[in-house]
């Protein structure tokens, strides 16, 4: 089973509420993903802003890498 947590502005966070990633074959949990919270998303919006200058003038090779 995967289970996917919260990755913010170079770092991992932890949440209190997991949602259930369900497997729509048979209905079974393949994983669970970090339910963020309005404040997490408001903090990941603000990480990308502030990245994005400098994301920009990146090649299409250094992006893949």
């Amino acid at each position: 089973m995967k289970n996917f947590r919260g990755y913010i502005n170079g770092e991992f966070i932890s949440t209190e509420n997991l949602v259930e990633i369900i497997n729509p074959k048979d209905n079974s949990v393949a994983g669970t993903v970090a339910a963020m919270s309005a404040e997490d998303i408001k903090k990941a919006f603000r990480a990308a802003r502030e990245a994005f200058p400098s994301f920009r003038k990146t090649s299409k090779e250094e992006r893949v890498a």
